[in-house]
């Protein structure tokens, strides 16, 4: 997913630049280039948890070279590519857990 110029994403949905600025602000409060990087960002954090080799995330998303993309994931979510993994290998590391949990309380409601 490489993220477009917002004139160029304009272009693409027929509109003017104009009228996007102003679908973008009154919708999201937002300008339409932080609503692409939002859009970019949210696909990056989900290719590291589905585990995608970084250097295919930086041609996805648009990035000639490994390490902008990984200096640009680092400004705009505040953590890298292994720290992204990381998480995502705890968030499922717990989850099982959880559910574990959650059977456990179901099978004691059920025998009381």
């Amino acid at each position: 997913m490489s993220l477009p110029r917002v004139a160029e994403f304009a272009r693409e949905l027929g509109r003017s630049r104009r009228w996007l600025e102003r679908l973008c602000k009154s919708q999201f409060n937002r300008t339409p280039r932080e609503v692409l990087l939002q859009a970019r960002n949210r696909a990056v954090e989900e290719w590291a948890r589905l585990n995608a080799p970084g250097k295919v995330m930086a041609e996805d998303a648009g990035f000639a070279h490994f390490s902008s993309f990984s200096r640009s994931m680092t400004r705009d979510l505040g953590r890298g590519l292994k720290q992204m993994r990381e998480g995502a290998l705890s968030q499922k590391a717990k989850k099982p857990l959880s559910t574990l949990s959650q059977r456990e309380e179901q099978s004691r409601e059920q025998m009381v």
